[in-house]
């Protein structure tokens, strides 16, 4: 089968990474796969994992009220829109599959310049917030696309859930997430953190809405009874210019501003994207998730992949991998001192955070294997490419029942 994966945006996030592992499994599949991606790190990457690559121009659309605004956005994106048709024409692919929602709305446009059109599939990865314009993205990419991925039930809610929807979580592979101790412990050893002091750890890209401020405060909040602590904050500012939602550069400056402050200054460690982050889950006493909202949360799988355990906000499609008190622990969102009191609850508990790791690195293998994540997206895109739209649930009700309660009975235990 011919696949062509196309990203609107060249930066790499979480998204990305799923779309880098995706195309390279494809691939290794024996599909013949291209990506069609802006310059920049993404297709830097794809370069440096020798999968063809199809440079387009980048997507910049962003949220407005203002209709001289949104006339300029939907003008700008005649560009990417013409020259993913263009690569389309080129490749001839069976199947096109979009990286995110935008993606989805790009390719939608495309290939209705193209004939003959090959079928559509979205990966959704996104929550949309509801309202008129985003009403009107789920209608179009619902009525478009052969099929939806949903990355989480909380996403495939947002989206307006039909026939065409399918449900299907992140999945990683957990070899790449293996615990390294002498990896963890050079991390510690090059950022000046004591092997045995404990050590929280945040990674996301730098905005407010993945909660890294509340993180902060909550982490002040602890050392007043764990003075020995220390914090990392792993990322960068992937996003930035009027498009964007956040201000995130001022959000950057601001995180530098508080953990500069007396009662934070040479324990809070912000130290940018790190190449290796398996490394940090295994430096790592326990990973933190201050997410306001979450689509799904891959970094939650990949730590306890690692068996890191793990600490997260009851937001989004979090609570779809986490069960609370099991495998990991859950807290209220925007809540800095309800985070201060579960983290000195882990970290005072090394009993119960060995207990939640393996659990969690049990999960991942039961619930977010990738060669079963492979299986069942080749399953939709054999139904897409036949022209059928299955009924078929992403995850077999057996399955779910099984999980279910084998994540009961490790809570009996």
């Amino acid at each position: 089968m011919r696949l062509l994966f196309y990203n609107h945006a060249p930066e790499i996030s979480g998204a990305e990474r799923s779309l880098l592992a995706l195309a390279a499994h494809a691939r290794g599949a024996g599909h013949d796969v291209t990506l069609c991606v802006p310059p920049g790190p993404l297709a830097d990457a794809t370069t440096d994992a020798a999968i063809p690559c199809a440079a387009v121009t980048p997507l910049v659309l962003g949220r407005t009220r203002h209709p001289l605004v949104l006339a300029r956005y939907l003008m700008s994106a005649a560009t990417p829109v013409t020259d993913l048709a263009r690569v389309v024409r080129a490749v001839r692919p069976d199947i096109v599959h979009a990286n995110s929602i935008r993606s989805g709305l790009v390719a939608a446009a495309a290939l209705r310049l193209t004939r003959p059109r090959p079928r559509l599939v979205v990966h959704a990865r996104d929550a949309l917030r509801g309202g008129v314009p985003d009403g009107a993205v789920a209608g179009i990419l619902n009525h478009d696309a052969d099929a939806v991925i949903a990355i989480s039930r909380h996403v495939a809610w947002c989206m307006g859930s039909t026939h065409k929807t399918r449900v299907l979580h992140n999945a990683v592979d957990p070899d790449r997430y293996r615990r390294d101790e002498g990896a963890g412990q050079a991390l510690r050893q090059r950022l000046g953190i004591p092997g045995e002091a404990p050590l929280l750890a945040v990674a996301a890209q730098l905005s407010p809405w993945k909660g890294q401020l509340d993180a902060l405060e909550a982490f002040a909040l602890l050392r007043a009874s764990r003075p020995d602590a220390h914090l990392i904050v792993a990322g960068a500012v992937k996003f930035t210019g009027k498009h964007c939602r956040y201000d995130n550069l001022r959000y950057y400056d601001a995180l530098v501003a508080r953990a500069e402050r007396p009662d934070l200054r040479g324990y809070a460690h912000l130290v940018g994207d790190l190449d290796d982050v398996a490394a940090l889950y295994s430096a790592a006493t326990l990973l933190v998730v201050p997410s306001w909202a979450e689509p799904f949360g891959r970094v939650v799988v990949e730590a306890m992949a690692a068996g890191c355990a793990v600490l997260a906000t009851r937001a989004g499609g979090i609570p779809e991998i986490v069960t609370h008190g099991v495998d990991g622990w859950l807290t209220p969102p925007r809540d800095p001192a309800a985070l201060a009191r579960a983290l000195a609850l882990l970290l005072n508990d090394r009993a119960l955070r060995a207990r939640l790791a393996l659990h969690g690195r049990a999960t991942v293998q039961e619930r977010f294997a990738l060669s079963d994540y492979m299986e069942t997206l080749e399953a939709v895109w054999d139904c897409v490419y036949g022209g059928q739209v299955t009924t078929t649930p992403t995850i077999a009700p057996q399955r779910e029942v099984s999980a279910s309660l084998t994540r009961e009975n490790r809570a009996a235990s």
